[in-house]
């Protein structure tokens, strides 16, 4: 056996305020996903930001992968109440804000997982 390269994964810190944890959290409960559903159940990822609630003026920090950020992005597809345009749901403020993050993950991943 031969180690051959490393592979990093990169993670955001992401700070959320307590009203987009509270609406994550929500649309999580009534998911048709059941990864969805689980992912802010207790033991799962999304579970801590909810735990720490503190209050309606308080943020929540959280360290979340590209697969992390996929899924809280699948939850906020429901924001809209699903509305399609084309057949795709239609991201609201919160689906585009964790989007945008998510592809600063990905492009920081590519940085630093290029061969040389």
């Amino acid at each position: 056996m031969e180690r051959k390269s490393f592979t990093y994964e990169t993670r955001a810190d992401v700070e959320f305020t307590s009203g987009e944890v509270q609406k994550l959290h929500e649309l999580s409960l009534k998911h048709y996903d059941p990864v969805c559903r689980g992912a802010t159940m207790r033991g799962n990822f999304f579970y801590g930001a909810v735990n720490r609630y503190l209050g309606p003026d308080s943020k929540v920090g959280v360290s979340l992968t590209s697969h992390e950020l996929q899924i809280l992005g699948k939850i906020a597809e429901a924001e809209n109440n699903y509305a399609q345009a084309g057949g795709r749901p239609v991201l609201g403020e919160l689906g585009w804000a964790l989007r945008r993050i998510l592809d600063d993950v990905h492009a920081e991943a590519r940085r630093l997982n290029t061969e040389e």
